[in-house]
């Protein structure tokens, strides 16, 4: 199985890329890009740039620095969960960050990932295979409510289906800082799946991945 992102050197941002990819159940490889891959090399996207991390000029290619790395780790969770084969960011939201784009934006849009501003080359819509609402959770001998966003693709390669998202809820952050991993997640229409949990964002929510049947 060949991974959805692809690293293009060996700074020390794109190592801890890597590492964090990694721990979100999004693999990556280091070299030469293939058909389909996420490109992402570390530095300052040319300009014209949305957010310094892409350029329309370079379709299928992000670039990544100490500012951007939340950032650009949502980015490439995303890409591997839609199942993308190409991404660019839309020619309209460019140009409104062209007029509108100031250093302190910069830092508050960065603390956002939204699909949306983007274009990907998917077998269907970024948002056909969304999930958002309220859910239970059931780990370590305990249950907490919250609500996760997830979304998924099946993968040719070994024919399950992978799903990957966040978590919302002071349950399931806690039992993250506790080190608990595993958790049952049950939704109101009942259906009921294992998933792990990953990482903590910078916004205190906690990164999730799952294979196989999801709970939507």
């Amino acid at each position: 199985m060949t991974p959805a992102v692809v690293l293009d050197g060996r700074g020390p941002v794109l190592a801890e890329l890597g590492r964090r990819a990694l721990r979100a159940g999004v693999p990556v490889d280091i070299g030469d890009p293939q058909p389909g891959q996420l490109v992402v090399v570390e530095g300052v996207a040319p300009q014209p740039n949305y957010l310094q991390v892409c350029s329309a000029s370079e379709p299928n290619r992000v670039y990544c620095n100490a500012d951007t790395l939340d950032y650009v780790l949502a980015l490439v969770v995303e890409y591997a969960a839609a199942g993308a084969t190409g991404l660019r960011v839309r020619q309209p939201v460019l140009n409104e960050w062209g007029i509108v784009g100031t250093r302190r934006k910069l830092r508050r849009r960065l603390k956002r990932f939204a699909p949306i501003e983007f274009d990907w080359d998917t077998a269907e819509s970024i948002d056909s295979e969304v999930f958002d609402g309220e859910v239970t959770f059931v780990a370590d001998g305990e249950r907490g409510i919250g609500r996760i966003r997830v979304q998924g693709h099946l993968n040719p390669s070994d024919g399950r289906f992978h799903w990957a998202g966040t978590a919302y809820g002071d349950d399931v952050r806690r039992w993250r800082d506790e080190q608990v991993r595993e958790v049952e997640i049950t939704a109101a229409s009942g259906l009921t799946a294992a998933a792990r949990l990953t990482d903590v964002t910078q916004w205190g929510t906690v990164r999730l991945v799952g294979v196989g049947t999801p709970p939507f």
